[in-house]
């Protein structure tokens, strides 16, 4: 009875494919089905380009916000120095008390501070004496130079020395001190650059060392002057930084999880060192130029150099086969997308562009804000560094001097917290406007 069925079902197949025009509508019904699925198969791949264009776009633009950050640490690092100088000039000298408070709370907003020391420039003749002083609070200290040879040695008498009378990492612990920064070539031609340009300089890459952790990193030389009895400035001595290059990099980075490949090397140097690698594939400069892939090229500026930061996108992570699922349903709602699709171009347009204004105003904010934390952070570590003061201090002169300076600290940031309020206030539209005569000659001068 089964064969009789299937004789049946197959013989009236056979007379409906001997008919010309139902055979004609099936082939047209498979020509439709086949072009369907051929267009639905392109609109996809679009679809995934699109994808994976705005996943890259997006990369690019989180990267750049990174970089911009590391730049920001950068210069936050290398303001401790200046800030050192502040306090020099506010007390006429650095004690190695004052100097560890104020790496404990300058390291506490930023990674990438090694260590931060002074060095006082003493005349070849005081250098016993200040070996003494010294050794009221350090007996192990003394003043001695490096050979050619990498040997310790007794300083030679010169005109002046320049001996690292203490030396603080962010730990609180003293790093071996009394080296003559003069001694090494290097340093005394950087020395003389950053007199000569009264302005902060920096080493090339170099080995540091703390503890049993060997890194590469750089130090920072930020020259100090007082002026003598007749008005000429006359320098005292450097602050100096050693900084931690990886750390720096990696506090910001360190969410990459391999989306990207980055390579810093120095612009500034013949040989250009590699500063920085996050993988061996791109351990020195020649391997970095010489990789296929895209990439994105920023630049650092670092104190009196500048660095170079290639960034290499990981593509692979902007397609993958878990993207194929949806296409099953995607070929259901073919005719249902064309219909929808139809009248949204208008409107993406105006999204697009609602989108890219926001989008700058949030720009905008980071900057600002990025510029505010900056400068905010100064009076603030002002106002720190004078209450420690204060609390120490017996002198009731110099603690109403001490005040005086704290309350002009924070009268900087009230005027500073003011600005951001009024910004917010402008932008909301609700600022108050109190139109006044003034003088146009005053606003040119």
């Amino acid at each position: 009875m089964q064969d009789t069925r299937m004789n049946t079902q197959f013989s009236t197949l056979t007379h409906l494919f001997s008919d010309k025009r139902a055979r004609l509508q099936a082939i047209l019904g498979l020509i439709v089905l086949l072009v369907g699925l051929i267009l639905s198969i392109a609109g996809f791949l679009e679809l995934q380009d699109i994808a994976s264009e705005r996943l890259y776009l997006q990369a690019q633009k989180h990267t750049q916000s990174q970089v911009k950050q590391v730049q920001t640490n950068l210069d936050i690092s290398l303001d401790s120095l200046t800030e050192i100088d502040v306090l020099f000039h506010v007390l006429g000298d650095v004690s190695r008390s004052q100097l560890a408070s104020y790496v404990a709370s300058d390291t506490k907003y930023h990674s990438g501070t090694a260590a931060l020391g002074w060095v006082p420039k003493i005349a070849g003749k005081d250098v016993e004496a200040f070996e003494k002083e010294v050794q009221k609070s350090d007996p192990s200290f003394n003043v001695y130079e490096i050979t050619g040879h990498g040997m310790p040695m007794s300083v030679n008498t010169r005109e002046a020395v320049y001996p690292i009378k203490f030396l603080i990492s962010p730990e609180n612990r003293d790093i071996k001190a009394g080296l003559n920064l003069a001694s090494i070539g290097s340093r005394e031609r950087l020395m003389n650059k950053a007199e000569r340009m009264e302005t902060t300089v920096i080493t090339q890459r170099i080995s540091l060392y703390y503890g049993n952790r060997q890194f590469y990193g750089f130090q920072a030389l930020h020259p100090i002057f007082t002026r003598n009895d007749l008005g000429k400035k006359q320098l005292v001595g450097f602050v100096i930084g050693n900084y931690d290059i990886e750390s720096l990099v990696e506090d910001v980075f360190s969410d990459n999880n391999a989306q990207v490949d980055i390579a810093l090397y120095d612009a500034n140097t013949s040989n250009q060192q590699v500063l920085y690698s996050s993988t061996d594939l791109l351990n020195t400069v020649d391997k970095v130029k010489q990789q296929q892939r895209q990439s994105w090229t920023y630049s650092l500026n670092v104190a009196d150099q500048q660095w170079i930061m290639v960034v290499f996108p990981n593509t692979d992570l902007f397609s993958g086969t878990e993207s194929w699922l949806p296409f099953a349903g995607l070929l259901r709602q073919v005719s249902q997308l064309s219909t929808v699709l139809e009248g949204t171009t208008s409107q993406l347009d105006v999204q697009t562009k609602l989108k890219q204004e926001a989008d700058k105003a949030n720009q905008a904010k980071s900057g600002l804000l990025r510029a505010a934390s900056h400068d905010l952070r100064q009076p603030l570590h002002t106002i720190g560094l004078l209450t420690t003061l204060l609390k120490d201090s017996e002198d009731k002169a110099e603690q109403t001097q001490l005040i005086d300076k704290t309350q002009i600290a924070v009268d900087g940031m009230n005027t500073m917290f003011g600005s951001l309020l009024d910004l917010s206030l402008l932008e909301s539209s609700e600022l108050p406007v109190n139109p006044e005569h003034f003088y146009l000659q005053d606003i040119l001068e």
